[in-house]
């Protein structure tokens, strides 16, 4: 685990639901919570989002965060009691080889509607907390492929229609926004730009479109700032 300047090494036994941590700290997954185990307040959806944001910039590009980063990937420890800190979101990851120029993978990119998988995968993300669900749950036949299967592009279709069908009225305007341009990438040029974070002007334009709304919004609605929740700021 690593946290700030510290690496620690956390022993765990692995169970059916959670594992459990040494101090008597169990781990959840978000994905956990989105199924009902528990529904998020609002300072809390929009604290969480405001951190995962962050986490795209820092972390995307490089082995902590895989493109196809979801809700399994995210981690909170709670007590025994029950409390759980959701302000101390922890990514759970595997390293996985680099893939040969020949793959199956890399062969379906040409595929694939979205031009960034980790852009979407955190407009994903905010959709199901805003939502306090799953996005599993919200597949139709529609968004599936022509044998009924599970594309690498079903995520984006659901993705889309539950923003345009789904989204709470109540959103806050910046938070909206975020989303959005996560799900369209309508900040991206592909004429100057290449749909990658190690890209200086598109991560600048992922900075402005998407992070810096959502701490907008987090500081509007409760006047916190990223280096009040434990986030330095850009």
């Amino acid at each position: 685990m690593f946290d700030g300047s510290s690496l620690w090494h956390i022993e765990s036994r692995k169970s059916k639901n959670a594992l459990e941590m040494t101090g008597g700290l169990l781990d959840h997954s978000l994905a956990s919570l989105l199924r009902g185990q528990r529904t998020f307040k609002k300072k809390e959806k929009m604290i969480l989002s405001v951190i995962l944001a962050n986490s795209l910039l820092h972390f995307c590009e490089s082995p902590w965060l895989s493109r196809e980063w979801n809700k399994e990937h995210i981690m909170f420890f709670s007590t025994p009691t029950g409390k759980i800190h959701l302000q101390r979101p922890y990514l759970s990851t595997d390293f996985q080889a680099v893939a040969t120029p020949l793959s199956d993978d890399e062969a379906d990119e040409m595929f694939r509607i979205h031009p960034n998988p980790s852009i979407l995968a955190l407009g994903i993300l905010l959709l199901e907390i805003e939502l306090n669900t799953p996005i599993e749950n919200k597949r139709t036949v529609e968004d599936l492929g022509e044998s009924g299967e599970v594309t690498m592009n079903t995520n984006y279709f659901t993705a889309s229609r539950l923003f345009q069908e789904d989204y709470s009225e109540d959103a806050y305007v910046n938070t909206k926004k975020a989303v959005d341009a996560c799900l369209s990438c309508s900040f991206y040029e592909p004429e100057t730009m290449d749909a990658n974070l190690d890209n200086a002007e598109f991560r600048q334009a992922v900075y402005e479109s998407i992070v810096h709304p959502l701490e907008k919004d987090l500081y509007n609605a409760y006047e916190l700032t990223p280096d009040m929740i434990g986030l330095q700021a850009e």
